[in-house]
């Protein structure tokens, strides 16, 4: 009976995934406003970011994970697919069902890696868990320190660091529930863009052929450990994978997401009345103040989120996680 009633609680949320906490363009609105923000305080003119930083038109939407070489682009598209916990292929391969998004909640005051449970309410049936999913702090500290499979779904020019040869790495066509594309890794995302190197991983039933052009012979994927990847599929990587953080970030100022409210079957007030235009009151000249999280934690992708999340914990929701009410409490590592 519950897996029938989970099922019925999944595709109900499928037809309710408009309810996602902030539209996609709310979150390119408020990343591109914070880089001009931050520009601003700086009194700096960020040319590599600014190459980066993308746009709101459909174009910075990009049409698949990895595709363009944008901040908007990973903003947009982290609502789009699931490429840490993979939680968008639980049930049918490559469609986006709700739990995409499951991993977009945080209570900090449950501790900093807790993972979640959702209550859902079904009146009269009882009240049940779903779950545990971890959570947005925990996939943030996933895209900055590396350690998870990226598939990257096209053709790869690159180095074999091992000898110097350059290859050209194809995705081969797979059968679902096989994944499709080329499984890499990296170490950190700081230390890719410095020096984009990743591990080509052959044990993760990738599908893919490795022609080493130098010697002019398909060769093993087994042969191949790590590569030096082009500047441009780095860049696909490294700025969408930035504007993905900037989405669980933004995510915290929801306080659906703060109090752990599943928010696709519930009415939320707030989230009814930012997903139209009262988002554009504010931009980079009117917000107030640039939050400098080097002046208060020895962990600023820590301060940031916390801070972000308790803010939006002090206000309610309407979930049944929450059922209105906020709190002040200092929780997890203030």
């Amino acid at each position: 009976m519950k897996l029938k009633l989970l099922h019925i609680l999944l595709f109900t949320i499928l037809w309710a995934n408009q309810n996602f906490a902030h539209g996609q363009h709310v979150h390119q609105y408020i990343v591109k406003e914070a880089f001009e923000l931050l520009q601003a305080t700086a009194n700096l003119n960020i040319i590599e970011m600014q190459n980066h930083i993308g746009g709101l038109d459909p174009f910075y939407t990009g049409d698949y994970a990895w595709h363009r070489p944008f901040i908007t682009t990973g903003a947009w598209r982290e609502d789009e697919e699931d490429p840490i916990f993979n939680y968008d292929f639980i049930f049918i391969q490559g469609v986006n069902i709700a739990l995409v998004s499951i991993s977009h909640f945080w209570d900090a005051d449950n501790g900093d890696l807790t993972k979640n449970l959702f209550p859902i309410v079904f009146p009269p049936l009882p009240t049940f868990d779903i779950g545990p999913y971890e959570n947005a702090y925990d996939k943030l500290l996933k895209y900055r320190d590396g350690g998870w499979v990226l598939w990257f779904p096209d053709i790869i020019s690159c180095t074999n660091t091992s000898n110097g040869n350059r290859l050209i790495i194809t995705p081969e066509i797979v059968i679902p529930p096989d994944r499709f594309g080329i499984s890499l890794e990296y170490t950190s995302i700081t230390a890719f863009y410095n020096n984009p190197l990743m591990n080509l991983l052959s044990d993760q039933n990738g599908h893919f052929t490795v022609f080493d052009s130098t010697a002019q012979q398909f060769i093993s994927p087994e042969s191949v450990s790590e590569i030096r990847i082009d500047d441009y599929v780095r860049d696909r990587i490294v700025w969408e994978t930035l504007g993905r953080m900037c989405h669980l970030l933004t995510d915290m100022s929801v306080p659906a997401h703060t109090h752990r409210d599943e928010h696709g079957l519930e009415p939320d007030s707030y989230e009814n009345w930012m997903v139209g235009d009262p988002h554009l009151a504010w931009d980079h000249q009117n917000v107030g103040d640039f939050l400098n999280p080097y002046n208060s934690d020895n962990d600023p992708l820590h301060y940031l989120i916390y801070t972000m999340q308790q803010q939006s914990d002090h206000f309610g929701s309407n979930g049944p996680g929450d059922i209105g009410n906020g709190n002040n409490l200092i929780g997890g590592d203030p």
